[in-house]
């Protein structure tokens, strides 16, 4: 379906036979690509989106190239922030990146994927000691208080 046209039910939604071409192909990577850290250049809304994709659950599925997209668009998203004239092109774009990395659960039925919240697994170690630098940064930003 892609990403025009009506938000895709969830599997539990589903009614009938699921077709081959509707299951998604399984792909085998070596184990889990840890976030890199902030950037402490970024303002504050871009380290919170940073940090909120973090602890979202399709960031366990994250590849290096995701993890590269997500610090470009916190780059841009500074650059939009802190400019004297932002462009609402570029918010557009921005938010078109970061809906590619399925931020949004819309954005992420389209692309077939469902997160449910369930018991820790180790995506929450690395959400977790993102979280900390931000609160550190934070911290360091507002003058220790």
């Amino acid at each position: 379906m892609g990403s025009r046209g009506p938000v895709p039910k969830r599997d539990k939604e589903r009614a009938g036979h699921r077709a081959k071409a509707d299951k998604p192909d399984a792909v085998k990577t070596q184990g889990k690509v840890d976030a890199p850290p902030i950037d402490p250049t970024w303002c504050d809304r871009a380290q919170e989106m940073y940090v909120a994709v973090a602890e979202s659950g399709q960031s366990k599925f994250f590849e290096p190239s995701d993890w590269a997209l997500a610090r470009v668009l916190c780059d841009q998203l500074t650059w939009y922030y802190e400019s004297s004239r932002p462009s609402a092109e570029l918010l557009k774009h921005v938010l078109h990146g970061f809906a590619q990395l399925g931020v949004t659960e819309s954005d992420r039925r389209r692309q077939r994927i469902e997160v449910e919240r369930g018991g820790n697994d180790e995506s929450t170690a690395a959400a977790d000691a993102i979280r900390e630098q931000f609160e550190e940064l934070r911290k360091a930003a507002s003058g220790g208080a």
